[in-house]
């Protein structure tokens, strides 16, 4: 109830002007600025977390710490904040190198995708898409090879037997 509170040292100011009162009414404006101000802060870095952007949510928050002092909840938000930038930035990077990956699948890259992957899951081993996309392109890459050494054997039959060399075809 911090605006009847505010009303009631208002009204206590304006009858005793010469009194202190008017020192507890400027302070309580004061901290009531602070907490709007505060409370403004958290729901703007509530929607840059909803547009899954903490990083952002971070440095505004950093950058008003200055201007709205030492507030508890602003501080303990911030604290909870920068706690999760390590997951989401290892979740941000499986993605961007998810997408390379499919990219260069696309293009039919598939040994230059397996080392890019490779070298993700060097940075992050635990991950499981990058294990499960790695598995995949190595499969891929075997199928490949078998196939080329079939082709070429089937080549070298062909050849034996334009060549008419039944016993060796």
């Amino acid at each position: 109830q911090f605006d009847l509170a505010l009303d009631a040292l208002q009204g206590l100011a304006e009858r005793f002007p010469e009194a202190e009162v008017t020192d507890l009414v400027t302070q309580a404006r004061e901290v009531k600025e602070r907490e709007a101000a505060v409370t403004q802060a958290l729901e703007e870095a509530g929607w840059l977390l909803r547009q899954d952007r903490p990083d952002l949510a971070v440095q505004f928050m950093r950058e008003k710490a200055g201007e709205l002092g030492a507030d508890a909840r602003f501080a303990a938000r911030l604290a909870e904040i920068e706690s999760s930038l390590p997951e989401w930035e290892g979740r941000r990077a499986t993605e961007g190198c998810l997408r390379q990956v499919a990219a260069l699948e696309q293009l039919k890259q598939w040994s230059v995708a397996l080392t890019v992957l490779e070298e993700a899951l060097l940075v992050n081993p635990a991950a499981g898409d990058l294990l499960a996309a790695a598995e995949r392109l190595r499969g891929r890459l075997l199928e490949q090879e078998r196939r080329h050494r079939l082709g070429r054997r089937l080549e070298a039959i062909g050849n034996k037997i334009a060549a008419q060399d039944w016993p060796q075809a």
